[in-house]
């Protein structure tokens, strides 16, 4: 049972990482496809809740334009270093 909540999860927030900005679903799927799994639980929780946040906020903390809150900045740094290396 626990497996498919996990599956779930991860369906989920797969989906909630496209986006309406196609850089940034570049930016936000790779990272979920490549780095979701290897977060530990705060760390998850933290991203699903980072997407709930609006495209243009999130295309200025990742590409570094602006500082994100602290609650993020843990998770924007590890999406900045894990993803910025594929492009």
């Amino acid at each position: 049972m626990v497996a498919n909540q996990t599956k779930f999860s991860k369906n989920l927030i797969s989906y909630r990482s496209r986006r309406g900005m196609k850089e940034l679903d570049l930016i936000l799927e790779k990272f979920t496809t490549t780095q979701f799994v290897y977060l530990n639980s705060e760390l998850q929780h933290q991203y699903a809740s980072l997407l709930e946040q609006p495209d243009t906020d999130l295309w200025n903390w990742v590409t570094g334009q602006e500082f994100p809150p602290s609650r993020w900045q843990e998770i924007i740094s590890k999406i900045i270093v894990k993803t910025w290396n594929f492009f």
